[in-house]
């Protein structure tokens, strides 16, 4: 269910997307030109798996321009974050499962007509968390890709221990660099902590600052 307020408060239109039986809506963003993209996912769609990625592209006057089902060769996907790309797309991060692999990273690129560009996993087996996902842009200010981020246990530090991780990936959704980042309790390095990202941004030099929490 997809609300619009004027900048009053008042009530502009509503969608309810209701065609959509047994969704769990995640996350929103809007883009430069008031396009709104959500996205989540669908359960018990006809002829696919039993969880699958739902993304909707909707005009700034309430129209739905598209809406998207992503499937695959797996037993649950599930659509967590989404980032409007700027040229009338969007990517959405989801969880990734199947039979053979753990919840992995992943992420689906929809164009602006709401065609599946690429779609991609990061990872091991090891991970088992969604990932957040920022957009990039360049000195230029277009579309220069995204910032893909959580904790992580397969490229720890410790195995006890989860790390934030960043992965740095182009428009095509290429990695061009990954790091992780890791907090100890004490000065000596040997007791590992427990640490989230919560959110991720881009700064003005083209970097970026995250803020997050830590566990001991």
């Amino acid at each position: 269910h997809v609300t619009k307020l004027n900048k009053y408060g008042r009530l502009e239109w509503s969608k309810l997307f209701d065609q959509v039986r047994a969704s769990n809506a995640n996350d929103l963003d809007v883009d430069q030109d008031g396009n709104i993209f959500v996205t989540g996912y669908v359960n018990a769609v006809s002829g696919s798996n039993p969880k699958s990625i739902w993304a909707a592209r909707i005009a700034p006057w309430g129209s739905v321009v598209w809406e998207k089902i992503v499937t695959h060769d797996t037993t649950s996907s599930r659509g967590v974050y989404l980032a409007a790309d700027g040229n009338g797309g969007c990517a959405v991060s989801a969880q990734f499962k199947s039979s053979a692999h753990s919840n992995e990273w992943a992420v689906f690129q929809v164009s602006a007509h709401g065609q599946l560009s690429w779609a991609k996993r990061y990872g091991s087996d090891g991970f088992d968390m969604w990932c957040r996902i920022t957009p990039v842009k360049a000195a230029d200010g277009s579309h220069d890709g995204y910032l893909l981020y959580e904790y992580n246990k397969a490229m720890g530090s410790s195995v006890d221990a989860n790390d934030i991780v960043f992965i740095r990936i182009d428009a095509a959704g290429t990695i061009l660099w990954a790091k992780n980042y890791a907090g100890y309790a004490d000065a000596t390095h040997t007791n590992p902590e427990n640490d989230f990202a919560l959110k991720a941004v881009q700064t003005s030099d083209g970097g970026f600052a995250m803020f997050g929490k830590s566990y001991n």
